[in-house]
């Protein structure tokens, strides 16, 4: 008996140290809740050999601490048998088993190993038999529950090739077929009784061999080794994860840093070339300013003065009576005609009334000339528009007002247009609309697209917005509006 007990003794030092390797290295993956009901499975093991010491070390004294010491070990064994199985079942659906599920599970551990005892204890009168029963009970539970963690083990195994899980499957199936061995010893001892040989290899004394116990103590550290191992793994993937994680977090800060770069530095460049594109437009101005005057001071000067020359020579031939007066009324008819036109052109390219007198005027003047030269019908309306306006974006208006208008009168086919200069939420806009064929913004080619392409730039280069709105067979609308600083001197809104 003094073997037996320092067998049993040899197991629960074994077990304790398992316990105290898993809790130890748990406490490094406490996320991972297989780990965490299977270092408590296996608590519950080290507290089940524990009280089988207290019991077989104090049962001829204290029957009373025997009594409860024997309630604890069958609470215990059955515990364990609920946690193996609700770990594995977590470690095969990969989640957190639910709160009611471990409930449900922990209560059916400890309902069963209370029937166990009570039901023992109904064979008090026998002790081997009701020894029998608590160990029969008990063995056919955990040899099954182990029979299925060996087989989630195998299973995870074929897809992983992790070896812990392997040596925890092989460990798992082994103990298995030890509890099997076991049950059916107690279970034999319960139907067959005392009347079994002395050589019956199922003999209720199977319990209490060295060799069983021996071979008890290695399945138990086998499977324990197996679990360690496993956390080892985890703990390894996790680590080559987060520095795999790192690596990579790295490699996206650097490559977003260079993206970074490349942004700054396109928008460096677009800067830059908006800068040009402005430069460009300005100097685009200044020369029709220079081409204007010139047709306007020189030439126009100079037709002028040929004018006033043509009309002395008229004004000498009715004198003389000479017969070139019909000749010369041609001419003095044609100089008109060009003079007239130099004007036009003058004022196309660079209108005066733009600079001294500001945007809605100019705008009402061209409107004016446009129509009469196009037979043209242009409603200008303008309303809240302040007097004092940016140069750049009066002149973006009105040449975005000077190219809609020229596109009404050559593509869309109708007789009137309509050009509203408003002020919305401090936001200036001006929208020209026609009520004739439109076209597809989508697919416009050509001059038309040209002009709009440039209308469009012009604005967005002065940081504004513009819009086209037309379908074919519903007329267009355009619309270019920038936002201004302060508040717009109101004015009454008038319509020409």
């Amino acid at each position: 008996m003094e073997k037996v007990q320092l067998l049993v003794d040899l197991q629960l030092l074994v077990t304790i140290f398992l316990v105290t390797l898993l809790w130890s290295f748990s406490a490094r993956l406490r996320k991972q809740e297989f780990f965490r009901l299977w270092a408590w499975a296996w608590t519950s093991f080290a507290a089940y050999l524990g009280m089988g010491a207290i019991s077989f070390r104090v049962a001829p004294h204290w029957p009373v601490v025997k009594a409860v010491a024997t309630l604890l070990i069958v609470e215990a064994g059955f515990l364990q048998v609920s946690l193996l199985v609700l770990g594995v079942l977590s470690l095969q659906t990969g989640e957190r088993p639910p709160r009611q599920r471990l409930r449900i599970g922990l209560g059916l551990g400890l309902a069963a190993g209370a029937l166990s005892f009570a039901l023992s204890r109904l064979l008090a009168a026998a002790p081997l038999s009701s020894f029998s029963l608590r160990i029969a009970a008990r063995t056919v539970a955990l040899g099954v529950a182990l029979l299925f963690c060996a087989r989630v083990f195998f299973k995870n195994w074929r897809t992983s090739r992790s070896r812990a899980e392997l040596v925890t499957a092989i460990f798992c199936a082994l103990y298995a077929i030890d509890q099997g061995l076991y049950s059916v010893a107690a279970i034999r001892y319960l139907t067959v009784g005392s009347r079994a040989g002395p050589a019956d290899l199922f003999d209720l004394s199977l319990l209490i061999r060295p060799l069983w116990l021996i071979l008890d103590s290695i399945y138990t550290f086998g499977i324990g080794i197996g679990v360690v191992m496993m956390l080892l793994e985890k703990h390894e993937r996790i680590q080559r994860a987060l520095f795999e994680g790192d690596v990579y977090t790295k490699n996206v800060s650097e490559r977003n840093a260079d993206l970074q770069a490349e942004i700054f530095r396109r928008e460096r460049a677009e800067r830059e070339l908006r800068n040009l594109s402005i430069r460009l437009m300005q100097a685009q101005e200044e020369e029709r300013s220079g081409i204007a005057r010139e047709l306007q001071d020189e030439i126009g000067t100079e037709l002028l003065l040929i004018k006033l020359k043509l009309s002395e020579l008229k004004r000498e031939c009715a004198e003389k009576r000479m017969p070139v007066g019909g000749a010369l009324d041609a001419a003095l008819a044609e100089l008109r005609a060009v003079g007239e036109r130099v004007r036009l052109l003058s004022h196309q390219v660079y209108s005066s009334s733009l600079e001294l007198l500001g945007l809605v005027p100019a705008l009402t003047e061209y409107c004016k000339e446009f129509g009469e030269r196009s037979q043209l019908r242009i409603e200008f309306v303008h309303a809240y528009v302040p007097t004092a306006l940016p140069r750049e974006i009066v002149v973006c208006l009105y040449r975005i007002a000077q190219e809609a208008l020229r596109n009404i009168e050559e593509h869309s086919g109708s007789c009137c247009a309509r050009v509203e200069l408003t002020v919305l939420s401090s936001r200036l806009q001006l929208c020209i609309s026609d009520k004739g064929k439109g076209f597809d913004p989508a697919v416009v080619s050509g001059g038309q697209g040209l002009g709009l392409a440039s209308m469009a730039e012009r604005v967005r280069n002065l940081g504004g917005q513009f819009s086209v709105q037309s379908q074919p067979g519903e007329g267009t609308s355009i619309t270019a509006s920038f936002e201004i600083a302060g508040r717009p001197a109101t004015t009454i809104p008038e319509a020409s």
